[in-house]
């Protein structure tokens, strides 16, 4: 929207116009500006005339600009001149003189008067120009006025205006100025702007007037004196935060105009400013920090003018104050206020200031801190084990505003109701558990803990047991042999079908070597794989395999390879060479052929030896003094119409074949009228039935006699069995028969060879077989809905062309367009479309050819004779015999474990009517069929009438009397006992053979190790119960020497001189040992005396063959250079004869600390076991309990004996042991200890080896203390174990 001021005409410019002097034949042109809205319409005069454009004067007026062209001036244009402007606002005119005077105008001469007088007065000097501004008129008055032109020639005359004019201004005070803004404020002042006036009112505006007033108050006050010329001024002199009013008037010569006023008042304040929070960061929120339960403050300092608005907010969503939260701006700081916060108050908090000039957000980032809340469940419990578990969790969702530190966890024994701080530095949301008691029942709260406090538990939703989760593996599953050579064999297996819940870290594989019953470790090392390779066996030799898998919990059981493994050579000796042909006879030479074997044994045909033999000898001698190397030979120096036999071996590096057939003897001479054999009559296909008679029949031509040969398949024919050959050489005929035609016959190929000296010849047939049809296997129950097509496809057997008779409910159906039967090459398809419910019924399908076999055998098919591996089945023969005489019988098994349909021939010629069936499988359910068979095929099967299970007809046999022990040898015993009441039914076994006496004698036993026996019966059932055992029996030879030693040692003795003193001391040994006694002087530690005195004894026993322990104090026996002592200080006379007395009439022997230092010296040397491995036995195996060791201050003799040195170190000898009350083999360690401090290391060591019980540290068993040396007993490990441990990450 936009306003128009209309105004009137006026001129702009008017200096230029003035009275116009030109000569007649001139062009003269006057521009006259002016202004005028709307536009002017302009009209000239001359001399009060209208003057009219035509072809010399043209006028133009346009909108700011009038124009007057005179062309060519004429004389008659002299006059005055005068344009008048009009609009509709008004008019306006000017007027000016053309003259052509003929001489210059002076100046002119201005004159008034008032009207109502006749006296013109001069209004002042004359004018030169044309313009005269005339003052000193009175405001008010009419005046009239007149102007003449002078020049040399006089006054002209003078020129009057139209009308009198009055004398006034000749404008209006200007319009209202534009409404003032404010464009600038500071504390003191206020700038105000406003645009001019529309209108001036005529006049040019000189200057603006501003006045102001307080708001609130009604007195205006003048800003300045004098007006400003400017449309912008700087009100000055204000007060800070008050806020006035302004108006503006704009002023010309008229005066002043009417004023324009502000919209509503405006603040003297500093100037404006986009508001700006102060004290925050560019990047990032600022952090605040509050405890739970405090008043949350968020202060805001800014600076922005005029005051923002200030919107706070959390997470994007505004915050609106309430009764709660309160908001708060003053003195440049804007806060929020929220009393007694909570965790959900944490957040990003924002605070936006904005005014008009722009706005400014910063954000905080609150954290309400506390104690975290709960860790997230559920508490789960995995990997449970009898000493440990791991617990999982998730964090808390709300860690309190501080993280989390750490998580504190607890077990509670619910059999001793007793809590047990776990782990207070857990970092993460899982930890392993350990020390639990294996049995035990635990719970488990797990609590978040943060820098301000600990959470609420977790607690898991119910207890657990400590134990294992899983079992000892499966035996690894299709063990089979990957690769064999002449002494090594490679296992291959699957793992185990079932791992027993924890995966399989080892295999460790078994061999049982010939003739041996002790299965033995066959590999070094635990087995990570599927396959092993055994090495190092012999040739020849048979060899049985079992493998065990291992996890966790241990080893699991065998797989034994179903079969024992023979080792063979890599390669063997080819087989034969092919037929040997002669090819040519000479005078005295012969030219031989023959093709390679058809198996080279696995190695290359290095050559061929070529053998002959002269009629009447038996003897083979080479022909050649080489080998050929190709597949003929020339064999010369042969004897002139001598007769010789030929033969040829391949060889290999494997050895010799075995000789081809010979060549027959060929006589050595030419013949001049020798015919290369060729046939008259060649063999021709055949075809016959199942079980007849086939017959092949050539004829030929040669000369000498050809050798006729028969093949089937490649393979020669002789007489024998079902194979007849006749062959006339007179009639040059051959014959082959088969007086039995079998299923494998059909599509042979039956080939014949003709040979002699000079060539050979060959052709060959086809052998068919017509087999009766036979469908494999029958079709299940069909269900079709109605309207829908029945479809069935038979598979079918046999020689066609068939004949096909489809029968419901034994009805014959006629094959129309309804009833469709197509044959295919190997099934034949049955087609009923639109079923409806008469077409449900029982269908059979008879297939025929031109094999007609017989009918079933007659039934019923009894079986009897059952047994665990076999059974015998008989039937009647056939009542119709299908016109052909019955050959044989095929007997079928079928195991029902492996579906009705797995029937598995088991003979296919039985010619009587009973048959017992082999190779049944223990407990398996079985069924048996039987067809009988003629010429023409084989009849449908009678089958059983009801299973049978392969199973023994008696039990195994009862328990035997108990065992008495008759007779003890240093490594045998001799039991007796008495038979079972009754065996069921099968014959007892002992020890693996018939045991026809009651008695046996048990050798190869351990001398000084106690045993018990029991004796089981066994019959082929198997085992029965055991009787009671004997009571414990002690291997020892009653009749076996006992080494003398002391039972009671001669102990230091003081004695006053005079005096009498007794040494005592008791001796044991078998026979009963001599006893001499010595004594020695000493002064200190010197000895003083020369010779030793002896003591003679009342009661001396003669020493036994065993040599005599020595002693280091007191007596020694018959070591007299060694050293008896008495606890004398100084010397003294020697004693009288000291008796000694045998104190123990039952001669028993105990063994003292010097009896173990001549053990070790003895045992050091024993031999070292070539498999140690036998001798680990698990001491934690099936979850035992093993027990602390205490240290015993005892003879460790007399609870083990220690054998063979197994190892030696920088502290002490390691000797292999067995525990005589157990027998168990363990490991024992000596530890010389010669001081209190050597014993108290050793004490230490076996004080944290007894506090460290676990199944994977080594388990110290016992422990032994003497004067001089102290014993460890550890469980022994070796070989595979001892990796396993070692190996083992855990």
């Amino acid at each position: 929207m936009f306003l128009i001021h209309l105004q009137k005409p006026s001129f702009l410019d008017l200096h230029g116009i003035k009275d116009i002097t030109i000569k007649a034949g001139k062009d003269f042109e006057v521009h006259i500006p002016y202004k005028a809205i709307p536009k002017a319409q302009a009209q000239w005069f001359i001399d009060d005339k209208d003057l009219v454009a035509d072809d010399r004067i043209n006028i133009k007026a346009l909108d700011n600009v009038i124009t007057l062209l005179n062309r060519k001036a004429e004389r008659n244009d002299a006059g005055f001149y005068k344009l008048v402007l009009k609009n509709s606002e008004g008019s306006n005119q000017i007027q000016f003189r053309k003259n052509d005077g003929g001489s210059d105008i002076k100046h002119y001469i201005v004159e008034r008067h008032e009207p109502g007088t006749d006296k013109w007065t001069k209004v002042g000097p004359p004018v030169s120009g044309t313009t005269y501004d005339v003052k000193g008129l009175d405001e008010g008055k009419n005046y009239e006025f007149r102007v003449s032109a002078e020049n040399e020639n006089g006054l002209s005359e003078p020129l009057i205006i139209d009308a009198a004019i009055k004398a006034k201004w000749p404008f209006k005070p200007p319009e209202a100025p534009g409404k003032p803004e404010c464009i600038a404020h500071t504390s003191d002042s206020i700038t105000l702007q406003w645009t001019k006036p529309e209108n001036d009112g005529g006049n040019p505006v000189r200057g603006y007037m501003i006045e102001k007033k307080e708001k609130g108050t009604n007195r205006w006050i003048p800003v300045n004196r004098e007006p400003i010329p400017g449309i912008e001024y700087t009100v000055p002199g204000l007060t800070n935060g008050k806020e006035y009013e302004f108006r503006v008037a704009a002023t010309n010569k008229a005066g002043s105009g009417d004023y324009a006023q502000t919209d509503g008042s405006i603040q003297a304040r500093p100037p404006d400013v986009a508001p700006h929070a102060v004290g925050f960061r560019a990047f990032g929120p600022k952090e605040i920090i509050v405890h739970a339960g405090e008043d949350l403050r968020i202060p805001v300092p800014f600076i922005g003018s005029p005051a923002p608005q200030v919107i706070f907010a959390k997470d994007g969503e505004e915050i609106k104050p309430d009764d709660n939260t309160q908001i708060t701006i003053k003195d440049g700081i804007a806060e929020l206020i929220i009393p007694k916060v909570k965790g959900g108050s944490s957040g990003l908090y924002s605070c936006t200031l904005k005014n008009h000039l722009g706005q400014d957000t910063v954000q905080m980032k609150v954290i309400v801190v506390d104690k975290p809340d709960t860790p997230e469940g559920p508490l789960e419990i995995n990997d449970i084990k009898p000493d440990s578990c791991v617990l999982t969790w998730k964090p808390p969702k709300n860690d309190g505003g501080s993280p989390i530190s750490s998580y504190i966890i607890e077990k509670f024994d619910t059999k001793k109701d007793e809590w047990q701080k776990v782990s207070s530095f857990c970092r993460v949301p899982f930890y392993e558990v350990t020390g639990l008691k294996e049995g035990s029942e635990y719970k488990f709260p797990v609590s978040a803990e943060n820098l301000y406090g600990q959470s609420i538990p977790l607690e898991c939703e119910k207890s657990i047991i400590a134990k294992n989760p899983y079992t000892a593996p499966q035996g690894p599953s299709n063990i089979e042999i990957g690769k064999q050579t002449e002494n090594s064999v490679t296992l291959k297996w699957n793992k185990p079908k079932n791992d027993g819940g924890s995966k399989v870290i080892a295999y460790q594989v078994e061999i049982r070597k010939p003739d041996s019953d002790i299965w033995e470790m066959a590999n070094d090392f635990p087995i990570k794989g599927n396959d092993f390779t055994i090495d190092n066996l012999q040739t020849g030799k048979s060899y049985e395999f079992r493998v065990k898998a291992k996890n966790a919990a241990g080893w699991g059981e065998y797989t034994k390879l179903d079969r024992p493994v023979t080792l063979k050579p890599d390669s063997v000796a080819p087989s034969s060479p092919g037929m040997l042909e002669v090819k040519k006879v000479g005078k005295n030479h012969i030219e031989l052929a023959w093709t390679s074997p058809t198996d080279d044994g696995g190695a290359k045909i290095t050559g061929y030896i070529i053998e002959k033999k002269p009629i009447g000898s038996d003897q083979w001698v080479k022909a050649l003094p080489y080998m050929s190397v190709d597949n003929n030979a020339t064999i010369t120096d042969l004897p002139e119409n001598g007769e010789v036999e030929f033969r040829v071996k391949a060889v290999n590096k494997a050895g010799e074949s075995e000789p081809s057939s010979t060549t027959g003897p060929v006589k050595i001479t030419e013949y001049p009228n020798g015919r290369v054999p060729t046939f008259v009559k060649k063999v021709t296909d055949t075809n016959a039935s199942m079980n007849s008679e086939a017959i092949f029949t050539i004829e030929y031509d040669s000369n000498p006699a050809s050798e006729v040969k028969w093949f089937r398949n490649g393979l020669e024919l002789i007489t024998g069995g079902r194979c007849r050959i006749t062959t006339n050489a007179d009639e040059s005929k051959s014959i082959s028969t088969f007086t039995e035609t079998w299923d494998s016959d059909n599509n042979s190929r039956i080939s014949c060879e003709i040979i002699n000296l000079l060539g050979k010849d060959s052709c060959e047939a086809n052998f068919h077989v017509k087999t009766p049809p036979k469908i494999p296997r029958e079709r299940d129950e069909q269900r079709v809905s109605l309207g829908d097509t029945l479809k069935v496809e038979m598979p079918i057997n046999g020689k066609d062309p068939f004949t096909f008779k489809l029968k419901k409910d034994d009805q014959s159906l006629i094959d129309d367009d309804r009833v469709r039967i197509q044959e295919y090459d190997d099934y034949i398809a049955d087609r009923i479309p639109d079923i409806a419910r008469n077409d449900a019924g029982k269908y059979s399908l008879n297939i025929a050819n031109d094999s007609a076999p017989s009918v079933s055998p007659t039934g019923p098919l009894e079986i009897s004779n059952i047994s665990k591996d076999h059974a015998t089945v008989s039937w009647k023969p056939p009542k119709d015999d299908g016109g052909s005489k019955i050959t044989g019988y095929i007997v079928e098994k079928c195991d029902t474990s492996k579906g009705s349909d797995a029937s598995t021939p088991v003979t296919q010629n039985c010619k009587d009517t009973t048959f017992t069936v082999p190779s049944l499988l223990d407990g398996h359910e079985y069924d048996f069929h039987v067809m009988a068979m003629n010429e023409n095929g084989t009849s449908e099967p009678l089958r059983s009438s009801s299973s049978i299970i392969a199973q023994l007809p008696f039990k195994p046999p009862g328990s035997p009397g108990q065992p008495d022990v008759n007779k003890i040898a240093n490594n045998s015993v001799k039991l007796n006992w008495d038979k079972p009441v009754s065996d069921d039914g099968g014959p007892v076994t002992v020890n693996l053979s018939p045991c026809q006496l009651n008695r046996y004698v048990v050798a190869s036993l351990i001398e000084d190790h106690t045993y018990e026996f029991r004796i089981i019966a066994e019959n082929e059932a198997g085992k029965g119960t055991p009787f009671d055992a004997t009571k414990p029996t002690k291997i020892k030879d009653p009749d076996a020497s006992i080494a003398p030693d002391f039972i009671k040692k001669l102990k230091d003795t003081h004695g006053n001189e005079g005096k009498t003193i007794r040494l005592e001391a008791e001796v044991i040994g078998t026979p009963i040992p001599d006893i001499e006694c010595y004594v020695f002087l000493f002064k200190g530690t010197k000895e003083i005396s020369q010779n030793a005195s002896h003591l003679k004894s009342g009661k001396i026993r003669k020493p036994g063959k065993n040599p005599e322990k020595v002693r280091k104090s007191g007596i020694f026996l018959e070591k007299p250079e060694e050293l008896a002592k008495l606890g004398t200080s100084e010397s003294s006379e020697p004693t009288n004869t000291i008796q000694t007395t045998d104190s123990n009439t039952n001669n028993k022997r105990r063994l003292g600390k010097d009896d173990d230092e001549l053990s070790r010296r003895k045992l050091k040397d024993l031999p070292k076991l070539d498999n140690y491995d036998r001798c680990f036995w698990d001491i934690w195996d099936k979850g035992r309990e093993s027990q602390p060791a205490t240290l015993q201050h005892e003879n460790i003799h007399d609870y083990y004996d220690i054998l063979e040195e197994i190892g030696r170190g920088a502290f002490g000898v390691v000797h292999r042991c067995i525990k005589k009350s157990t027998g168990k083999t363990y490991a024992v360690k000596f530890i010389p200890t010669s001081t209190s401090a050597d014993k108290e290391i050793v004490r230490r060591e076996m004080d944290i080896m007894t506090q460290l019980n676990h199944p994977k540290i080594l388990h110290l068993h016992d422990a032994f203390e003497d004067d001089m040396e102290m014993a460890m007993i550890t469980e022994f490990i070796a070989g595979g174990d001892l990796f396993d441990r070692i190996a083992d990450p855990n």
